[in-house]
């Protein structure tokens, strides 16, 4: 059914367009063969300069489904979406990159979930699907872990905006909700979508997952995420500044709002990473660090932040950067050297720093890059290697500190191997 006059449209498909290059002809393709047949495509022309518009135009001559919006001028993506959340009149609202695309099925997988999970009839808040990475060499990365801790957090009863904190493009959100709380994606031209997400699952009650509905991310050299234009980490502090807005005015009292804090920060700061060791890039780093400590000295909850997390600790007493994992997209795994160079910078900085090595959070912080080194290591299959090296990069560290840590990795090893009634008896024993 081709229902174009406004009813019962299921699902409202939403893709801002700006130079997306060829990708755009896969785009609609699989939107337009897409099982779900009561669905809107609503492209919102960012006045790019290739020749998308023309295509999707030209689909449109032949598709009743497609409806086109046209911005002022350019203003981003989250602009982009959020003119289209205006426009739309589905049950649902789906957000696609132009040059990414989906499984024929997704839309209807998705949309059958939702209105058949909850019980009271209203459909579910929230239904995120499973997405794929497809390489620009043509192989694909999947990257489950998404799912998974949202699966085994809500287990925990812990709040849905900490559990799904990105890929935005993978769910179907309620339109509903979406209007009466008044969400919108960030106007930030980068993480925009890190603030819808904090704001739609803030205000959503319910969230399932399907691994079987499939979004496929292209990757692609010329996109925000592949950026090395220095000139982003502007629209990453303009996006933390729209969050910490957002945090203020709904969610200061949280008790959980501090493990969200802690994960975007040290998000942000992985993008940071790319931009370090060039001399022209100091002053736009130099300020980025300062707005982001600027932003954090707002929050009231700013002391437990620093006593949470080392790195936030560090950045707002000395304005110095240590993340605690190598910059990498999601489709990538970093290697022990990257890890390596990481453990690095933290000894250099505790040496510098010795009155740091006391902190009782230090000893655990590194013994977490540890690990990841260590798990970094059994991947590439030179474990052995690794732990040598790993060993001698933490010599530099004061006795007490070496020998606080080593006593961590010997735990955690004799942790690995003990039977499984060690493990259960050892989380009795924390729940009490």
């Amino acid at each position: 059914m081709n229902n174009n006059d406004g009813n019962n449209i299921k699902v409202s498909v939403i893709i801002p367009v700006w130079n997306p290059g060829d990708g755009i002809v896969r785009c609609i393709r699989s939107l337009r063969e897409q099982t779900l047949k009561d669905i809107e495509m609503i492209f919102v022309d960012d006045r790019g300069t290739d020749e998308a518009m023309d295509i999707i135009k030209a689909a449109a001559s032949e598709e009743p489904r497609i409806r086109i919006l046209t911005n002022p001028e350019n203003r981003g993506p989250g602009f982009s979406r959020n003119a289209g959340i205006e426009a739309a009149r589905g049950e649902y609202l789906s957000f696609i990159d132009p040059d990414d695309y989906v499984e024929k099925s997704f839309l209807e997988i998705l949309y059958n979930k939702a209105v058949s999970q909850n019980p009271s009839g209203s459909g579910i808040d929230i239904v995120k699907g499973y997405i794929c990475y497809l390489r620009s060499d043509g192989s694909v990365a999947r990257h489950p872990r998404q799912n998974d801790v949202i699966r085994k957090g809500l287990k925990e009863d812990k709040p849905i905006y900490l559990l799904f904190r990105y890929e935005h493009h993978s769910a179907i959100y309620k339109r509903e909700l979406i209007m009466r709380t008044g969400v919108k994606y960030g106007l930030a031209r980068r993480s925009q979508d890190t603030t819808f997400l904090l704001k739609a699952c803030h205000e959503a009650r319910t969230i399932e997952t399907e691994d079987l509905a499939v979004y496929y991310f292209c990757e692609r050299g010329n996109s925000t995420m592949h950026s090395r234009n220095v000139n982003s980490l502007e629209h990453l502090l303009f996006s933390f500044r729209e969050q910490v807005d957002y945090i203020l005015n709904a969610l200061a009292d949280d008790p959980w709002i501090v493990n969200y804090t802690t994960h975007l920060f040290l998000s942000n700061l992985r993008f940071y990473q790319r931009y370090e060791n060039t001399p022209e890039n100091t002053p736009c780093l130099k300020a980025f660090v300062k707005g982001m400590k600027e932003q954090l000295l707002r929050l009231p909850f700013c002391d437990k932040l620093t006593r949470h997390s080392f790195p936030i600790r560090v950045l707002i007493e000395k304005e110095v950067v240590l993340p605690d994992s190598p910059e990498q997209l999601p489709w990538e795994s970093a290697d022990p050297d990257e890890w390596l160079a990481l453990l690095a910078r933290w000894v250099d900085f505790l040496r510098a720093n010795p009155s740091y090595s006391r902190d009782p959070y230090v000893v655990s912080w590194l013994y977490k890059l540890c690990v990841r080194l260590r798990l970094a290591g059994e991947e590439k299959g030179n474990a052995r290697a690794v732990f040598k090296q790993m060993m001698k990069t933490i010599r530099p560290l004061s006795f007490r500190t070496r020998l606080k840590l080593r006593l961590h990795i010997a735990k955690g090893s004799a942790a690995k191997y003990a039977p499984k009634w060690v493990h259960k008896l050892v989380r009795i024993i924390a729940q009490r």
